[in-house]
């Protein structure tokens, strides 16, 4: 019996096999094939791309004695031999990190010239390596013996020494694509001869996020389960919530339908689907539904791809207000962002919401403020006086909250000018000088104001421009309030 992994025994061997990843296939082959090849690699990139297989491959090519266009044959004795007698050495910098142990590598090196070919040193997880340790590496880094070669790779390049990056050639091992994905996934299921429909070899891509590791694997976790596998097979096999609950929550939402919100949620619980995933799938087809509304012809920036959802996304976005379509998100994707909770957290984070959106159709997160603009300047009991004082002082506030979230350049602009009117859908602001004027019009100054504008009070606002020479006293007195305070007295001589 074979208890090799699928994704052990089918690793790339040669450059051309290593998908996703054709820009430094292609740049370290013809370094092989011209013998014109770096002392030290950095490879950085998220688990699952290719960074160690790579490494093998180059390490195998450098020392092949009939490479073929830059790829080792495997059939001469250095291809065929083993790691040891290859002299090649792959360390796990997790478990080696300590300045000892890269101080007895560093003492190998002494005798690398007693060998034949290269000696290559593949450090995995490398910013794993203490500073120490790091500092011992960094003059052989730099000039090791003639027949040495390093191959470092990490997923986090953040945490790794400018001095080791500098003294590395760098190459970014990007995410994977679907379409790459779903192609090895197929090679796959077809050498294996499992059955296995398409929805869920596009699912199992979808999920990997990037990683053709993480698609194996959980290919190998779904074709042990059932000899036949479906879609639906898959989806419960790893615990993902269908489209139709987030079209039903959706239209429920529509309706304030809170208990049959609430049930859905409590069946992902009774049916053990994962919570986390539920979310993110339905953050994933509100921003689809976002983007139609704003234009019908973006379907080909769509997250989803199944053509039944694709459709129902188009019917919603067509019932939907933007404004709703967009708070929803933005709530949404701040549970989506939260970093380890449990699922009942996340339960309790996404039933509030709902709670929330149902029980006010969203008014207070459209307005975080707690003020409705369209209802406070509208309302017939306030005096024109009173009206305007409200649209002064919600004035002052927002630029108090320009100031506190350090838009300076614009606090400075705003504060060069006055309000002239506000609706619940307009503002009027006249500038004191042309010169101000001529900044604000600027298109990326007047989009971060009117970002800005919808961020505090929740809606989409028009700004209005203009110029003039005149001077309001009520104006006037409600700036100072607004810089002194209320308690200052203002007397007219």
């Amino acid at each position: 019996m074979d208890n090799n992994s699928l994704y052990t025994k089918y690793r790339p061997v040669k450059f051309k096999d290593i998908c996703g990843q054709e820009n430094v296939s292609s740049i370290l082959k013809n370094q092989v094939k011209s013998h014109k090849f770096s002392h030290a690699y950095l490879f950085s990139g998220i688990r699952g791309t290719g960074k160690t297989t790579c490494a093998r491959i180059f390490a195998k090519a450098i020392n092949c004695i009939n490479n073929v266009n830059g790829e080792p044959c495997y059939e001469c004795r250095s291809c065929n031999s083993t790691y040891e007698i290859l002299n090649i050495v792959e360390l796990d910098a997790a478990s080696n990190n300590s300045v000892d142990q890269i101080r007895t590598l560093v003492e190998e090196l002494r005798y690398s010239n007693f060998v034949d070919g290269y000696k290559v040193y593949i450090l995995d997880e490398v910013h794993m390596l203490s500073i120490s340790a790091f500092n011992a590496l960094l003059k052989s880094l730099e000039e090791p013996p003639s027949n040495v070669v390093f191959i470092l790779s990490t997923t986090e390049i953040k945490k790794i020494p400018k001095t080791i990056i500098s003294r590395c050639q760098k190459f970014e091992f990007k995410n994977i694509d679907n379409k790459n994905i779903i192609d090895r996934l197929k090679y796959i299921v077809e050498s294996e001869n499992i059955s296995i429909d398409f929805e869920s070899i596009s699912l199992i891509s979808k999920l990997a996020d990037g990683s053709m590791r993480d698609a194996i694997s959980i290919l190998e976790r779904v074709m042990l389960s059932a000899d036949n596998i479906t879609f639906e097979h898959s989806r419960r096999i790893l615990g993902i919530t269908s489209s139709e609950m987030i079209f039903d929550i959706i239209d429920n939402l529509r309706l304030n339908k809170l208990n049959k919100i609430l049930l859905i949620i409590s069946k992902i619980f009774e049916d053990s689907l994962n919570i986390k995933s539920f979310i993110n799938d339905f953050r994933n087809v509100l921003r689809d539904i976002m983007f139609l509304k704003i234009n019908k012809e973006n379907l080909n920036i769509l997250i989803e791809k199944n053509s039944l959802n694709i459709k129902n996304i188009m019917a919603i976005s067509e019932i939907l207000d933007f404004d709703y379509i967009y708070m929803v998100l933005s709530e949404l994707n701040k549970i989506n962002d939260m970093r380890n909770l449990s699922d009942i957290e996340y339960r309790v984070y996404l039933e509030m919401l709902i709670v929330r959106i149902v029980y006010d159709g969203g008014e207070s997160l459209l307005n975080k403020s707690g003020f409705d603009l369209q209802s406070e300047v509208k309302k017939s009991d306030f005096n024109d006086t009173a009206n305007k004082n409200i649209k002064f002082d919600k004035w002052n506030d927002f630029l108090k909250y320009l100031k506190m979230n350090k838009h300076m350049v614009l606090y400075s602009l705003l504060t060069n000018g006055d309000l002239k009117d506000m609706s619940s859908d307009s503002i009027v602001f006249k500038c004191n000088t042309e010169g101000i004027l001529n900044r604000l019009k600027k298109r990326d100054t007047l989009r971060e104001i009117k970002t800005n504008l919808f961020d505090f009070f929740g809606g989409s606002i028009e700004f209005e421009l203009f110029f003039s020479n005149e001077v309001e006293e009520d104006n006037i007195q409600h700036k100072l309030k607004g810089y002194f305070g209320d308690e200052i007295e203002i007397q007219n001589k």
